[in-house]
């Protein structure tokens, strides 16, 4: 992820909290932690073995369009791509852009109804309209869109077993 403060933030403590090895991936360059408050956290992903990466030079600062840049890396290193939430204008397009053009799997949680009429991640739900992104519901074992990930990509895989009956997102 890019550090951000929210799902980034909440999917790099899952990640170390399960002894996972996490990527940064800095819209600048090394020589700085953006936004401030995920320096701590940049520290404990270098302490447990994963990486800080970036395309900058040191001194280089972050701008609107290092951050559309970052996305395409962040898509490019992952397997998949999944969007807990974004709305049809949101930062996260430019990820599915990238995603798309990569040719990598993307999965859009699928949101309760309620949701949708509140106004809540409106890109989700057209993405999953237009049958751009696979729908993943909040009751779903995240093990599904692992296996269906590494069964496309003919990886035979157990690590996912370790993921089985999990869920990754509950809802009040």
């Amino acid at each position: 992820s890019g550090l951000a403060l929210g799902c980034d933030t909440a999917g790099h403590r899952g990640c170390l909290e399960k002894n996972g090895i996490g990527i940064g991936v800095l819209a600048h360059g090394l020589d700085m932690i953006y936004p401030k408050a995920s320096k701590h956290l940049s520290e404990s992903l270098l302490e447990a073995g994963g990486l800080l990466v970036t395309e900058y030079p040191l001194k280089n600062k972050p701008t609107k369009y290092t951050f559309v840049e970052r996305d395409r890396l962040q898509s490019g290193l992952s397997d998949f791509v999944f969007i807990a939430e974004t709305n049809e204008k949101g930062g996260t397009m430019h990820t599915v852009k990238f995603t798309e053009a990569q040719k990598r799997p993307l999965f859009c949680l699928d949101f309760p109804e309620h949701a949708y009429r509140e106004g809540i991640a409106s890109g989700n739900r057209m993405l999953i309209k237009e049958q751009r992104a696979s729908p993943y519901s909040i009751d779903a074992d995240f093990s599904d869109i692992l296996n269906s990930v590494y069964d496309r990509r003919g990886l035979a895989n157990n690590s996912e077993k370790a993921f089985q009956g999990q869920r990754a997102f509950e809802f009040d």
